[in-house]
């Protein structure tokens, strides 16, 4: 689907300046490879989207190449998906992946782990490695992404202006009547219409009582005058997210109400002026 947005997504280029820097982080740690799963950093670091299965799909990065690992069936589906060149190999429905993987590596070299892979993953692993060869590659791989680019904050940033205007016209579609999953259906229709083709990636509406519940109720709610209104919605641009929440009510609120919001702003508005 055509690109409709006034930031640019991220490049190819930007994604292989983050694998020379992965690369550099294994060599100066003298890790063998890192094994990325099914999860947000396979597509930070190489572009490539799959989501989780039962069967591990991902990428091993060493300090000096990039390998997919694939279920031999998805093997074309692999290959017609964006992603950063890498040689494909494939594991059947009769090997072991984890056998693969290690396979792909020199002897006793330590392996760090994507901390998003299942623990199923891991335990084919340790089977084959032992444990003492494996290395939670979790905080590696946060301190890489932490950093963002002006790509980033602008795709971020973007997605965030995109979820205030959902909330602006949410805020003029509630009336006394309105279903909560109504509210919901709206929100996530004008996600669509401002550009985030799969719509809200989350949408939470609450009304009264409901609303002190950090999560929502279940069951469906009705609108009435006088009720707080929560709303607690995002969308995902090019994987980035934004996640934005309104508390308010459309009369005069009751004092206790007043009270309460203020003081919470106020508390918000310390955490902005400290950071």
């Amino acid at each position: 689907m055509a690109w409709s947005h006034p930031v640019p997504k991220i490049t190819d280029d930007e994604r292989r300046q983050r694998l020379v820097r992965l690369q550099a982080t294994l060599d100066e740690k003298g890790l063998g490879g890192i094994l990325l799963g099914a999860s947000e950093s396979l597509r930070y670091f190489t572009g490539l989207v799959w989501h989780q299965s039962e069967r591990l799909l991902g990428a091993l990065v060493t300090p000096k190449s990039v390998t997919y690992i694939v279920p031999g069936f998805e093997r074309s589906r692999v290959e017609s998906l964006p992603h950063l060149p890498g040689e494909i190999v494939v594991w059947q429905e009769d090997e072991a992946s984890a056998a693969l993987v290690a396979s792909l590596l020199p002897a006793n070299v330590k392996l760090a782990l994507d901390d998003a892979l299942p623990l199923f993953v891991y335990h084919q692993l340790a089977a084959v490695f032992g444990t003492e060869r494996l290395v939670d590659g979790g905080r590696l791989i946060r301190d890489l992404r932490l950093r963002k680019s002006k790509a980033e904050i602008d795709l971020i940033q973007h997605a965030m202006n995109l979820t205030l205007e959902v909330h602006r016209r949410a805020h003029a579609f509630i009336k006394p009547g309105v279903l909560a999953s109504d509210v919901v259906r709206h929100i996530d229709e004008q996600h669509r219409a401002l550009g985030a083709t799969s719509g809200s990636s989350f949408c939470i509406v609450s009304f009264g009582v409901a609303t002190s519940l950090p999560h929502g109720a279940d069951g469906e709610q009705t609108y009435a005058p006088g009720d707080v209104v929560l709303v607690d919605t995002g969308c995902r641009l090019d994987g980035y997210h934004s996640d934005l929440t309104r508390t308010y009510v459309l009369e005069e609120p009751a004092p206790e109400f007043a009270r309460a919001w203020a003081i919470e702003r106020e508390a918000e508005q310390a955490v902005f002026d400290a950071a």
